[in-house]
């Protein structure tokens, strides 16, 4: 516990930089860009990031568990080069939509830009996963750490200086353009100085071998793509509830507010994941289930110990804390912020163990989780453009009920696998009678 406590503060103290350097230059965003600007940011984002779960085929969550690193290589440079392709594919199509107004476009944006952006938008994310996999099976947890300050770094000076210069003209694109240019230049940071220049190259993959991977890799890599193809809708679906209901402006706050309750999720809680990923990884090669049960167990009940008063304290101070900051008009923003955080107590507990249906092994319980939220989300959805919630706040204390709700099933079904190994133990200890 030691080793990962020390390792997830490598990455803490990366993550948490950047995030600070996220919410430091929030005040100013919101001076040079208006609420409608972050609507169109956040759906815009939230397609990309659906498009980027078939772009890597979440093989990534595959990496750590690799025999040899040779295997581990080839499968990033795998990822590498489909996700090269299916980033011009995808873009091609969203241009080709919003061409024939298939895809609602605002008409000062044009649908040519939108779609290049959107190919290094899906691109950037999709390397950057997969060579932060390759890092954590590495140990590189300082490289990792670095790249999150630089990302941070890319996208607040790329957002805010042309801004500044340019006006309006660069405004409608500068917070697509700002994400899209940290993830590149992240990534290719990442590719110099490792020196893996070799994968991302195409001419050095070894072809003859890609049938010997896709066929060992196939069935899980589907699970795992549908699993997290559904976790990303429902991830993003709030936002276009939130938009269905209370306009562009109401996605403008929201979006404000789930990166600023969801910080600590990725500071603190992903950190941890990413230190247990590698802990864990080392168990599976040795077959030892029941040590990654404990390890779990011991990792959410101290996350819990730690985020039901800090979020609680965060909950109800929330609405004064946005007005002093963020001004009075983004009061509203302080009050959403106040009931998402009841759910951010489930969402950070649950983050520091993300990985744990990949690595026990329980691919298809997670795909039916997740189904279950798309199908509560999707409900939301249909109830809020059919007109029957007419209240932002009500959507928003039916995502709590929701989170909270699938997050005790996890819970409890995380305990029935442990009293299943406990049992078998116990049973091989006492041997054939």
């Amino acid at each position: 516990m030691k080793i990962l406590i020390r390792r997830a503060a490598v990455i803490v103290g990366g993550t948490g930089v950047a995030q600070l350097i996220s919410l430091g230059v929030l005040p100013l965003l919101l001076r040079v860009y208006t609420p409608a600007e972050f609507g169109v940011f956040a759906l815009f984002s939230a397609a990309a990031w659906m498009s980027a779960v078939l772009a890597t085929w979440q093989l990534e969550h595959r990496v750590i568990l690799q025999g040899t690193d040779d295997l581990a290589r080839q499968l990033v440079q795998i990822i590498f080069a489909w996700s090269f392709v299916f980033s011009v594919l995808v873009a091609a199509v969203f241009m080709i939509l919003a061409a024939v107004s298939v895809v609602p476009v605002p008409r000062e944006l044009l649908a040519t830009r939108l779609g290049g952006l959107f190919f290094l938008t899906v691109a950037g994310i999709s390397w950057t996963q997969a060579l932060r996999a390759w890092l954590v099976r590495v140990g590189h947890f300082s490289r990792v750490a670095r790249g999150a300050i630089l990302q941070s770094v890319t996208n607040a000076t790329v957002a805010i200086a042309p801004a500044l210069i340019f006006g309006r003209g660069y405004r409608e694109y500068g917070l697509l353009v700002a994400q899209a240019s940290g993830l590149l230049i992240t990534a290719l940071v990442w590719i110099w100085s490792s020196r893996l220049t070799h994968l991302c190259n195409p001419v050095g993959l070894r072809w003859s071998s890609l049938k010997e991977v896709f066929q060992r890799e196939a069935g899980v890599g589907f699970l795992l793509t549908v699993s997290n193809a559904v976790k990303t809708a429902y991830g993003r679906l709030p936002t276009v509830i939130v938009t269905a209901v209370g306009g562009p402006v109401s996605a403008g706050y929201f979006g404000l507010v789930e990166r600023v309750v969801g910080a600590p999720s990725g500071v603190i809680g992903q950190a941890i994941c990413t230190a247990f990923r590698n802990q864990a990884g080392v168990f599976v090669m040795q077959r030892e289930r029941a040590k990654i049960i404990n390890l779990y167990w011991l990792i959410v009940k101290r996350a819990l110990a730690f985020a039901v008063p800090v979020y609680l304290m965060m909950a109800f101070s929330a609405p004064a804390i946005f007005t002093v900051v963020f001004g009075e008009t983004w009061r509203l923003a302080g009050e959403y912020a106040f009931i998402l955080l009841f759910g951010e107590i489930f969402v950070f507990a649950l983050a520091t163990v993300e990985d744990a249906a990949v690595l026990l092994d329980l691919n298809r319980y997670r795909l039916c989780w997740h189904l279950g939220q798309l199908l509560m989300m999707s409900v939301l959805w249909w109830t809020s453009v059919a007109g029957w919630l007419a209240e932002v706040r009500v959507v928003l204390w039916i995502f709590v009920g929701i989170r909270m709700l699938f997050a005790l099933i996890d819970l409890g079904v995380i305990m029935m696998v442990t009293a299943r190994t406990r049992l078998v133990r116990v049973e091989s200890a006492r041997g054939p009678e």
